[in-house]
């Protein structure tokens, strides 16, 4: 099954959580600071998109439908959760793109 949608998971850590959104049909991406976890998470999900670094200071190419960030946010302090968070909002695909299918 695939969704044609997709989501990017901050801080992907092993990669569980890419396995079940893969599962649900999403092309799923991964960030992941930790260089060993992210050799799990792409063990887990060969076929996924799994990205080495930090998500503050690395430039993305694509938009996603969706970003996923469990136990990330509480990690920063406040003004660079705000600035995080903006560029969280700058890698969603505007909303009308993502629903076409229905308008």
């Amino acid at each position: 099954m695939t969704t044609g949608k997709s989501i990017l998971e901050l801080g992907c850590a092993v990669g569980q959580e890419l396995k079940n959104f893969r599962a649900l049909g999403f092309e799923a991406s991964g960030i992941e600071l930790s260089p060993k976890m992210a050799a799990y998470a792409v063990a887990r999900n060969p076929d996924a998109t799994i990205i080495v670094g930090d998500f503050a200071e690395i430039d993305f190419n694509e938009t996603y439908d969706a970003v996923y960030a469990q136990a990330f946010i509480h990690l920063f302090p406040k003004n660079e959760a705000v600035r995080l968070v903006n560029k969280m909002y700058m890698l969603l695909k505007p909303v009308v793109e993502c629903f076409k299918k229905y308008l």
